[in-house]
């Protein structure tokens, strides 16, 4: 989570991302350590959640890098505003054992700090949609419902 901190941090406001920033970016989302789910809240409930890798696609990590660099607020973010983000991110590249409630709690707080940035609201929207399509991608695959049995008809 640190890195991705500084790869925050060295976006400078007021000027583009540079190529190589885009890619640290995108390389550590993809990287990135599951960190504490909830640990100002529940620190019991996180050493007992298992820790499951993040297995983010190339292509939904650079959607989110490439909105998010679009979006980037003309002033940047503050310390605070980088080290919340940072953490909501790798709470959502690590969600698979989240509750929907902890998922949307997350989301929430990402809304939030991006809406505190000055970000416009139709970026906020892409960039909650590429939070959730995170979600989505990490979440482990449902069984499949088991076919109900067939008796068959007395002759």
């Amino acid at each position: 989570m640190n890195k991705l901190i500084a790869d925050f941090t060295a976006i400078r406001p007021g000027t583009p991302a540079t190529p190589a920033q885009r890619q640290a970016l995108i390389n550590t989302l993809r990287s990135i350590e599951a960190g504490p789910y909830f640990g100002n809240v529940s620190p019991a409930l996180d050493q007992l959640r298992p820790r499951v890798a993040a297995k983010l696609s190339l292509e939904t990590a650079t959607k989110l890098v490439d909105d998010l660099i679009a979006a980037w607020p003309a002033k940047g973010f503050t310390p605070q505003q980088r080290a919340q983000l940072a953490l909501d991110l790798s709470r959502t590249v690590h969600s698979a054992n989240l509750t929907q409630t902890e998922v949307q709690l997350v989301v929430n707080d990402a809304r939030r700090i991006l809406q505190s940035a000055g970000i416009r609201p139709e970026a906020i929207e892409t960039l909650t949609n590429d939070l959730m399509a995170i979600v989505n991608e990490v979440k482990p695959p449902q069984p499949a419902a088991p076919a109900e049995a067939v008796i068959p008809a007395p002759e």
